[in-house]
């Protein structure tokens, strides 16, 4: 059985579980091979509640057996099957989401566990997601770790209710016990079952597919709090590149904080790469490999083509595209969120980069 992997988060009312579950069963037929919801100790206490109640039966009339929901206590790591995950703080259960620690700490959980799930089950087993309406902060907690996380088959999806039949249930909340379409909520609302849920998949940016070199390492190898803070740290930096040579054969290239003058990352670099990063330095964005190699034999920073290149331009520029496709492997260690102070996937810039010379 392939199928697809639920992921759903909780906010007052777990029916909206009941009604992806239906849709993913009945109208798409797609074999749920597990089921992964988060959520309050109040939402998972309402989401026990229903499980065990008539309603959950009802549905599996419909989409056959669901898998069986799992005791308290089964640990994250477990895969397929039905688990329930309460959210924690400082190791203390939430009983709500209110304050930003709090929202935080739901960020954190949501995102390392969808990457432990994209990495550990088979790729071709999709993640379905669903939104939750009425709880935006559960929502997006949910989009950010789909959007650093997912693969290219995973899904987000939004389930909502046909606006006639959510006035009609609010106005007779006996309605909502049925929890899915039918013939009771085309009764008490007037709303055909074809109509009365709507779904669709929300689009959202694949960064771990769709960003090239580093994003996709990053997000791969290291926890949320091994690097969120640290990106958002240095990105709002107010940093600086020094890039300074110490001898004939040697650079030394540095980020410093620019107020608090706290070293963020040094590279000893060798002549030729010492020299590529000074000729990056001075270039403008739209510089081509042409206009590095004018600048590089105009000062004498220590580079020199290979010896067989000769004054043949291509060969020159092929050369000095090389010297910067190994300077970008050699500043690859770059920390997280400096990125602009290191070669970019395209182009031959790197502006606001100090050039010193300690030579005499």
């Amino acid at each position: 059985m392939q199928g697809v992997y639920v992921v759903l988060v909780l906010g007052e009312s777990p029916l909206v579980l009941m009604r992806l579950l239906w849709w993913l069963s009945v109208e798409e037929r797609q074999p749920i091979a597990g089921i992964e919801v988060w959520g309050t100790t109040r939402a998972l206490r309402a989401l026990r509640e229903m499980v065990a109640g008539p309603r959950w039966t009802e549905l599996q009339h419909l989409t056959g057996a669901l898998p069986a929901l799992q005791p308290p206590g089964t640990p994250p790591e477990s895969h397929y099957g039905f688990r329930a995950h309460g959210f924690e703080h400082q190791g203390q259960a939430l009983d709500e989401i209110w304050s930003e620690v709090e929202a935080s700490a739901v960020h954190a959980s949501l995102h390392d566990r969808v990457r432990e799930l994209r990495d550990q089950l088979p790729e071709r087993l999709p993640l379905v997601a669903c939104l939750n309406v009425g709880h935006e902060p559960l929502s997006a907690a949910l989009q950010t770790a789909l959007s650093l996380q997912a693969g290219m088959t995973d899904r987000l999806i939004y389930v909502g209710l046909h606006p006639s039949l959510k006035l009609a249930i609010q106005e007779n909340p006996e309605l909502d016990r049925w929890a899915f379409p039918g013939p009771s909520w085309t009764e008490g609302s007037g709303v055909s079952e074809s109509e009365q849920l709507r779904v669709y998949d929300v689009p959202f940016p694949r960064l771990r597919v769709l960003v090239s070199r580093r994003l996709p390492t990053v997000l791969a190898d290291f926890r949320w709090d091994e690097v969120w803070p640290t990106l958002e740290a240095n990105m709002s930096r107010d940093a600086k590149g020094v890039l300074r040579r110490t001898g004939i054969h040697s650079w030394v290239y540095e980020v410093w904080d620019a107020h608090t003058k706290e070293q963020l990352y040094a590279s000893e670099l060798t002549r030729r790469a010492g020299a590529v990063l000074a000729a990056m330095a001075s270039a403008t964005s739209d510089a081509a490999a042409a206009d590095l190699v004018a600048w590089l034999d105009a000062h004498e920073v220590g580079w020199a083509p290979p010896s067989d290149a000769g004054h043949d331009p291509s060969t020159r520029n092929a050369a000095l595209r090389g010297a910067v496709t190994a300077l970008r492997r050699q500043l690859d260690d770059i920390p997280v969120g400096l990125e602009r102070f290191s070669p970019a996937e395209m182009g031959f810039s790197i502006p606001h980069l100090e050039v010193h010379s300690d030579l005499p």
